[in-house]
C-alpha cells in the first residue's frame, strides 16, 4: 500500500502545480484562492474558519488575509455577537475573482477525472470518502487544525 501512498503525494504535487499555474493569470496563490472560495461558498467566516479550511498554520492564513485585504478582495469587520473574534468576508472587488477561482477550480477537477466515466467518478468519490473516514470522523470537512491564533489587528 506504500504504493497508493506514492501515487496520492504525487497526484495532489501535480494538482498543486497546476493550480499554481491556473492561478498567475489571476495574481494569487492557490492557498488565497482557497480563501477567495470558502468565503464565496460560505460566507463570512472567521481566521479560525479559514484556518481549518486551507489546514494551513494560522499564522500563515493570518499573513495570506492581510495580502487578500491590502488589495481589496476581503474586508475585516467586527463579529456582530463576539468582540473578540473578526469576521472576513468578499469584498465587491473580490466577488468576480472568487468566481474565476472557481472555474478553475471545476476545470482542474474536469481534467482530474477527464479519463474516468461516471460510474468511475462516483466510486472514486466514495472510496476517498472511506479513506478520509479513517482520519476524521467527518471525511466531508478534513481534519481538525487548531483554532486560529488571537483577534485581529
Amino acid at each position: 500500500m506504500l504504493e497508493a501512498l506514492e501515487k496520492i503525494g504525487k497526484l495532489k504535487r501535480v494538482l498543486g502545480l497546476a493550480a499554481i499555474q491556473e492561478m498567475k493569470p489571476l495574481g494569487i496563490h492557490p492557498k488565497q484562492a482557497h480563501i477567495l472560495y470558502h468565503l464565496e461558498k460560505k460566507g463570512a467566516g472567521s481566521l479560525a474558519d479559514l484556518s481549518r479550511s486551507t489546514e494551513g498554520d494560522p499564522a500563515a492564513v493570518c499573513r495570506m488575509v492581510d495580502q487578500l485585504v491590502k488589495r481589496g478582495l476581503v474586508k475585516e469587520d467586527e463579529h456582530p455577537t463576539d468582540r473578540r473574534r473578526w469576521q472576513l468576508s468578499l469584498t465587491e472587488k473580490g466577488k468576480p475573482l472568487s468566481r474565476e477561482v472557481r472555474k478553475l477550480y471545476d476545470g482542474l477537477a474536469v481534467r482530474m477525472t477527464a479519463r474516468l466515466n461516471r460510474q468511475e467518478r462516483g466510486e472514486l468519490l466514495r472510496l476517498l470518502d472511506k479513506i478520509l473516514s479513517g482520519f476524521c470522523p467527518d471525511s466531508r470537512k478534513g481534519p481538525r487544525s487548531p483554532e486560529a491564533g488571537p483577534r485581529r489587528r
